[in-house]
């Protein structure tokens, strides 16, 4: 696997995509803001982008990776969108959750506009965030994002949304 294919993955894993781009630095559009330094040795800086593989329109504010930044755009895009599969994927599934109709609650707040997502680590914990999204329509959601290596689970950035399921043990 050469230096590109490694890119690719862990862009893959982190809920990113990287894309050939010729142009970085020119006109950039709405999916491409954002630049990330490469993940693997050999990718050039100058020629590639990892991009959200979402692309739901919100201001990030605050100390967030890439990663923290494309999972909120997820987050949102399958919240505005009433989608519960994605979110669904976007979630913190360890204990195992389901999404209900009380994880739809934003979901107007969502589609009402662009949305802002302040992310603070918590200074207790690198493993945990708090994200406070400030709605268009003035509505505010508390939420908190995790890594699930904290859970024993593979490194990846979740929202921590969802029902438990229990397991009847």
């Amino acid at each position: 696997m050469d230096a590109t294919q490694r890119a690719a993955l862990t862009a893959w894993r982190y809920g990113l995509f990287a894309r050939y781009s010729p142009t970085v630095g020119g006109p950039a559009d709405a999916a491409a803001r954002r630049l990330a330094s490469p993940v693997a040795s050999g990718v050039a800086v100058s020629q590639w982008q990892l991009v959200s593989a979402c692309s739901w329109p919100v201001q990030i504010h605050g100390t967030a990776s890439l990663a923290q930044a494309g999972l909120v755009e997820c987050y949102l895009q399958a919240l505005a969108t009433r989608d519960t599969a994605e979110l669904q994927e976007v979630v913190a599934h360890i204990p195992p959750v389901r999404i209900t109709r009380a994880d739809l609650e934003y979901s107007a707040g969502a589609r009402s506009g662009l949305a802002r997502a302040d992310l603070e680590p918590n200074p207790n914990d690198p493993f945990w965030y708090g994200a406070t999204i400030i709605f268009a329509n003035g509505v505010t959601e508390d939420a908190t994002i995790m890594d699930m290596i904290e859970v024993g689970g593979p490194n990846g950035w979740r929202m921590n949304i969802g029902t438990g399921i229990n397991s009847g043990s």
